[in-house]
């Protein structure tokens, strides 16, 4: 299936046209932040809490809502959006270059920023790789939105994905959303309330089977959310191909459904980035 065919399914036409309804208003979701295990003697959702000005029950009335709320790292999406583009611009020349020195330290801060339990080993997985200038080429032409075709995955020459290596990823790929575990549990909530409101019952369409990468623990990060089992990736990269693509396609057939959104105030370079963003804040937690 190709771009133009998922954005055709009828149930697919039918999910951007409910969850439309959500972007600016009409979706209720809230949660409390787990204080976590501490890191440096200092719980590590502390700064967050702090910045939720010290609540821990965090709550969105709609998708943008949840956006204007975007905070990680110690900082909101403004800010954010300035340190991702300076890794997008170096990870970008560091490729027209052909520049390996770049492209490693670029990667690396990539990594270092999304604070991913895997860092340590994607970053020697990167350094094992001979030509990551070749590899990261080679995985742009692949997983390029506008040409990739699920049916032809297979031997595509990607050897690694997770949370860490789809931030990569999406900086140096045009409309190429971070998948995570957060975002894919966003993905899941709206997924499954569209299906109990369509009686879908148990059913999952496979246009809509979004799976969950690990992340988080089973109580912040299910499988099964509102009766519908996503199941996991499980180091399946096939399957994550698969969600992260449809993920682009489905975030960019919502915005363009929906062209009188606040989300569409946001410079179009940005728009997709924005809509990730909001997925992550309500994923974090059922």
């Amino acid at each position: 299936m190709n771009k133009q065919e998922y954005l055709n399914n009828n149930v697919v036409i039918e999910f951007i046209d409910w969850v439309g309804e959500k972007l600016d208003n009409n979706f209720q979701h809230n949660y409390n932040i787990n204080n976590n295990a501490p890191r440096n003697g200092v719980p590590r959702n502390q700064n967050w809490i702090n910045y939720n000005d010290s609540q821990r029950s965090w709550n969105c009335i709609s998708i943008y809502d949840a956006y204007l709320q975007y905070y990680w790292n110690g900082a909101n999406f403004n800010d954010t959006t300035r340190v991702l583009n300076e890794f997008e611009t170096s990870l970008r020349n560091s490729l027209e270059l052909m520049n390996q020195t770049q492209a490693n330290l670029a990667c690396y801060n990539i990594l270092q920023w999304g604070g991913q339990r895997v860092f340590r080993t994607n970053y020697e997985w990167i350094n094992s790789l001979s030509d990551i200038i070749e590899y990261l080429n080679r995985t742009r032409s692949s997983l390029n939105p506008i040409h990739f075709d699920d049916e032809n995955i297979t031997n595509n020459g990607i050897v690694r994905f997770n949370a860490g290596l789809t931030k990569i990823y999406a900086l140096c790929i045009d409309n190429f959303p971070m998948y995570d575990s957060r975002v894919a549990i966003a993905l899941g909530i709206l997924i499954s309330q569209f299906l109990n409101s369509q009686n879908y019952r148990d059913l999952i369409p496979q246009e809509l089977h979004f799976r969950i990468p690990p992340g988080g623990n089973n109580l912040t990060r299910p499988r099964i959310i509102n009766g519908f089992n996503f199941g996991g990736i499980n180091n399946n990269i096939v399957n994550y191909q698969k969600s992260n693509v449809r993920a682009s396609w489905l975030l960019e057939g919502i915005l363009n459904n929906n062209p009188n959104s606040q989300f569409n105030l946001i410079p179009e370079n940005l728009r997709i980035r924005a809509m990730e963003a909001g997925l992550f804040m309500i994923g974090y937690s059922i």
